[in-house]
């Protein structure tokens, strides 16, 4: 096996910067949106789709993705300085850029998209989208060549000593929390898929191709993540890292979060338009179709809770847990040898 490696100072500098750039990205628009709408919640009913959202002051500009990408950089910018998982966590951040933002780089590239208007407000959007897939690809690129081995001897202090504190080294999954925590998201990625392939046999291909891709019928804002295209993307990343969980793997926990957070954000989203709609009402003399729908709402936003609480950060650990069968380290750090 290969020696352990962390994340070098320099690059856990950039990466933070990168992501907190990511970030400030994001909320520039939602600020923007937000001085745009009639009242604030018309923001929220807009990423939902609702027709609560159609009407504004302008062109839309943002969309679900927003925010759950400013809530996922902010948090890594905040803890890769000092993370275990540095690495993993600009990793995850930096897919979850590049998945969410890359149909944004085709998408205001269209003729349909034109006849909107506003030439500089879709400039502007344009540039943000490939800044953000830019970002993103530099961060898989800091996660990958800024490691360095946990055993050579660490720079001179002043320049980029890591505190010899227990946070070199990241841990993995106790096996109770990523066996739960795998189950929760391969089903989730099953439920997820069930309903994509239902609706592509429903629609037929040449609809629900503009569902996965976009279009104009289908797109409500400048930076909107085609919906076919959210749910493909998270079939996938729930099931990596629902493999990675079975695995024990380091990187796990961090596209665990990632992937939960985005789950747990589309739970919030259908179930509050299903609450004002006044949908479960009509759940008892609806169809059965209906009834799985609202029900898989629920599971969405409680599975993807419940994740966050099993991959949640734990205090330093203090030796090998003694439920783990692999003897290997849980989530947490072992104290630094003396």
């Amino acid at each position: 096996m290969g020696q352990p490696q962390t994340l070098a100072r320099g690059a856990r500098v950039l990466g933070s910067v990168i992501c907190g750039l990511l970030a400030l990205l994001s909320l520039g628009w939602i600020v923007r949106d937000l001085f745009e709408a009639a009242w604030p919640g018309q923001v929220w009913w807009m990423w939902a789709g609702t027709p609560s959202g159609y009407s504004g002051n302008g062109i839309w500009v943002t969309s679900l993705t927003d925010p759950v990408l400013l809530v996922i950089c902010a948090t890594a910018a905040l803890r890769v300085p000092r993370s275990a998982s540095a690495a993993s966590a600009l990793f995850a951040a930096g897919t979850a850029a590049l998945v969410l933002r890359m149909p944004s780089v085709w998408m205001l590239n269209q003729d349909w998209i034109r006849l909107w208007g506003e030439g500089e407000l879709r400039t502007e959007a344009q540039i943000s989208a490939v800044t953000t897939v830019v970002l993103g690809a530099a961060l898989l690129a800091t996660a990958a060549i800024g490691r360095r081995p946990t055993g050579d001897p660490a720079p001179e202090h002043g320049a980029g000593t890591l505190p010899a504190d227990g946070v070199r080294v990241p841990g993995r999954p106790r096996n109770v929390a990523a066996f739960c925590a795998a189950l929760l998201l391969a089903v989730t990625a099953g439920i997820l898929a069930a309903r994509e392939v239902y609706d592509a046999r429903d629609y037929g291909w040449t609809a629900y191709r503009n569902i996965l891709l976009g279009s104009r019928n289908t797109t409500l804002s400048l930076l909107n993540t085609p919906h076919g295209w959210w749910m493909a993307a998270l079939v996938l990343l729930a099931l990596v890292a629902a493999g990675a969980a079975l695995a024990r793997a380091t990187f796990s926990r961090a596209l665990g979060l990632v992937t939960a957070g985005m789950v747990a954000a589309w739970g919030v989203l259908e179930l509050s338009v299903a609450i004002k709609f006044h949908q479960f009402d009509a759940a008892v003399d609806a169809g059965l179709r209906y009834r799985l729908t609202l029900a898989s709402t629920v599971y969405y936003l409680l599975a993807g809770v419940t994740v966050l609480v099993l991959l949640a950060p734990q205090r330093p650990g203090h030796g090998r847990d003694p439920a783990d069968s692999w003897g290997t380290p849980s989530y947490g750090v072992p104290p630094t040898p003396s």
